[in-house]
């Protein structure tokens, strides 16, 4: 991440899964982010900290959260989501 572009660290993760089958980028929100079949999966953090938020299972994010590899950032409608940086 630099201070000039708090995108760059998606940006950098997005060029390693863009040429996968049916990954896309797209908008949410009016923020960038990748796509797979017309799901939202990934996309930087709305606010400017650099950070990746991942649209994860609640199992997995509880195993990144609980080896201290992740922070939790949102759960809504059954859906968990893992800020990774």
């Amino acid at each position: 991440m630099t201070d000039a572009d708090p995108t760059a660290f998606f940006w950098d993760a997005a060029e390693e899964v863009l040429g996968a089958r049916h990954v896309e980028t797209g908008t949410m929100m009016g923020f960038p982010c990748l796509r797979v079949r017309g799901a939202f999966f990934a996309c930087p953090a709305i606010i400017d900290s650099g950070d990746l938020v991942v649209k994860l299972p609640a199992g997995r994010v509880s195993g990144l959260v609980s080896a201290g590899a992740a922070q939790p950032s949102l759960q809504q409608a059954g859906c968990s989501a893992s800020g990774l940086s």
